[in-house]
């Protein structure tokens, strides 16, 4: 088996219209036995909202590679960190980078995926059987890593009418491309949701016959897409022709360009990492979706 990444982040309609920048950031990587992906989404009321999703990006890309698997309480410190040198660097302070971030750290035998506020991340099988993981607060007010450099108190105070402020919908497909789902919607508390949530996904799940092929990560914009469901749009951007090379850019621009054929596309920014767990046949060749 061997690893490959891919990323690709676009600007949503209103901000084109409007010309406001795009706040939605993603990067991955891949090297002989690991990957990461990250996808981060800037505050739209906060100043800064496209350096925020960048600068956070890159801070969790490199708590990913530095902690490898630690789960998302423990990354907050060291995200807080490295905000603190970017805002020493560049003068931007700490609480004003508003940015949510979802992070995936793989190896062959293992990946865990850490989540900070909303988005999607979903996970499809060799067999075509796709599960895929959203996650919405209440108020539209996603939890960001920043808040810990000085408006968690405030965050919370805004939240406090709410018992369970986070909503995690599961969806599963069936292997038989039916177009039909298995759906469950649970809750989490605010001091859950704070700590961020972490999702890990074992050896067997990886080297198995029908095991892991792509984990995906995307922001909420994939939810945004004019006329089409959140399900339909994860599943539609996971349907690679091909994974050589920029497989992730070439199939969301694709998907991107239809949307507008019969609706107006994403209405809000949209980002989208994958890492692809590709495995090797008898002959040593690897096979390709």
């Amino acid at each position: 088996m061997k690893l490959s990444a891919d990323h690709c982040f676009a600007i949503g309609r209103p901000h084109a219209m409007s010309g406001t920048p795009c706040e939605d950031y993603a990067l991955s990587g891949a090297d002989e036995t690991s990957a990461y992906a990250v996808v981060s989404d800037g505050c739209s009321s906060a100043p800064h909202s496209d350096i925020a999703s960048r600068i956070v990006a890159h801070a969790l890309h490199h708590e990913l590679v530095a902690g490898a698997f630690r789960e998302s309480c423990t990354m907050l410190s060291g995200l807080q960190k490295r905000m603190r040198e970017s805002e020493t660097a560049l003068g931007v302070a700490q609480n004003k980078l508003r940015a949510t971030a979802l992070g995936v750290f793989a190896h062959l035998d293992r990946a865990v995926i850490n989540v900070f506020g909303d988005g999607v991340f979903a996970i499809k099988y060799r067999d075509g059987t796709l599960m895929m993981c959203r996650h919405d607060w209440e108020k539209n007010a996603p939890f960001y890593p920043a808040y810990f450099g000085g408006s968690l108190a405030e965050f919370r105070a805004f939240h406090a009418d709410v018992q369970t402020p986070v909503r995690v919908q599961w969806a599963t497909s069936k292997a038989d491309s039916s177009g039909e789902y298995t759906e469950r919607c649970i809750t989490r508390t605010l001091s859950e949701g704070v700590l961020g949530f972490t999702f890990s996904f074992p050896q067997w799940r990886i080297i198995e016959k029908s095991g892991i092929e792509f984990i995906a990560l995307m922001s909420d914009g994939v939810t945004q897409i004019d006329g089409m469901d959140w399900k339909e749009a994860v599943g539609t951007l996971l349907s690679f022709k091909t994974t050589a090379g920029s497989f992730v850019k070439r199939r969301m621009m694709h998907v991107v360009r239809e949307s507008q054929k019969t609706g107006r596309g994403p209405l809000d920014d949209i980002a989208c990492a994958v890492i692809h767990f590709e495995q090797e046949v008898e002959n040593g060749e690897t096979e390709t979706s």
